[in-house]
């Protein structure tokens, strides 16, 4: 049996993100299945590393808050799983969309324009989080130049 005490904290958070992993072979078999037939699975499982790891990154930065979380940073355990929640519901969400396009409307989308819809999705989540950041910056400041402290 293992006992997850002894294994390394940094691994341990790696192997939460190995969850999603799934997420991204049901991606691949959905819309690429030529890649999914060349039963490369070196080439699969790279794919769905590489994507993760950029996912958990572009979603970590939208979770993170650097005045609550100071020592362990963005390699938190409560953004890595929160990372790892948002991640799965929004593949899905994303997986389950697409297909029933394909399905309804007869479209081919490939597995390019899946992730091209999915990270610029990703990408306007961090704009439209980065703009909330810095308007509640320059609230604040506009609240203390007027004399309002809270």
């Amino acid at each position: 049996m293992i006992d997850l005490n002894k294994i390394p904290k940094g691994l341990t958070k790696f192997l939460i993100n190995i969850f999603i992993f799934p997420f991204w072979i049901i991606s691949i078999y959905l819309f690429s299945n030529e890649l999914y037939r060349t039963e490369g699975f070196l080439i699969m499982g790279s794919l769905c590393v590489s994507l993760t790891t950029i996912s958990f990154f572009l979603f970590s930065v939208v979770i993170f808050d650097s005045e609550s979380i100071e020592h362990e940073g963005i390699l938190s355990e409560n953004i890595i799983m929160a990372s790892v929640l948002i991640q799965s519901l929004m593949l899905s969400a994303v997986i389950f969309v697409l297909y029933l396009l394909k399905i309804i409307f007869d479209i081919n989308i490939s597995f390019f324009i899946f992730l091209c819809i999915y990270f610029r999705i990703l990408i306007l989540i961090n704009i439209v989080n980065e703009i909330r950041r810095k308007k509640k910056i320059i609230v604040k400041i506009d609240v203390n130049t007027l004399g309002f402290h809270f």
